[in-house]
């Protein structure tokens, strides 16, 4: 099932791509995909490891974590931490 994949902030420009489309039937297995999409990037491995993941506009450590089972049509959205002060 494809997933839409958005990149938000320091990520974004690791990635240079706004998103990709994956196939993944969790949040868990999505993650792997992306390493594997941009394993030769370690600037983008490093961000997605301590990035916030949201699906559908719901923080995924208010559903099951990685195990968040994916559906058609689906949208994670990738955001590295914001610091400040």
């Amino acid at each position: 099932m494809p997933i839409q994949v958005q990149f938000f902030s320091s990520l974004r420009a690791a990635a240079d791509t706004q998103g990709v489309m994956i196939e993944a039937r969790d949040v868990g297995e999505a993650v792997k995909a992306l390493k594997k999409m941009f394993r030769q990037n370690m600037e983008f491995i490093r961000l997605l490891k301590i990035s916030n993941v949201i699906l559908n506009g719901q923080n995924i450590l208010f559903l099951r974590g990685a195990k968040t089972k994916l559906k058609d049509g689906d949208r994670l959205a990738f955001f590295t931490p914001l610091g400040g002060g």
